[in-house]
């Protein structure tokens, strides 16, 4: 009878106690495996510039209503303050 002990080792699909396989070209060195992770990500961002956006087919909304500026609860500087240079800003 054969008992296995499994410390947290599972059955791998790649032996990952080889040695890496690297390019070479020029001065640059890379791993194959950084190599495929880079061109996922940019396949990746490529996807995203070029698809659209899921909520762009949406029915444009009705525009809100614009409200006056004496409207805006706090537009107007209280008594005092209408030399600050936030109360000017907002004027």
């Amino acid at each position: 009878m054969q008992s296995f002990t499994y410390a947290g080792h599972g059955i791998l699909a790649i032996d990952l106690n080889s040695p890496g396989s690297y390019l070479n070209w020029n001065i640059f060195t890379i791993s194959v495996a950084n190599l495929v992770l880079i061109a996922v990500m940019v396949v990746i961002f490529g996807a995203a510039l070029l698809l659209p956006f899921p909520g762009r087919r949406r029915p444009a909304l009705p525009p809100e209503e614009v409200t006056e500026p004496d409207q805006i609860p706090g537009y107007n500087a209280a008594p005092g303050d209408e030399r600050m240079w936030t109360a000017r800003a907002r004027r």
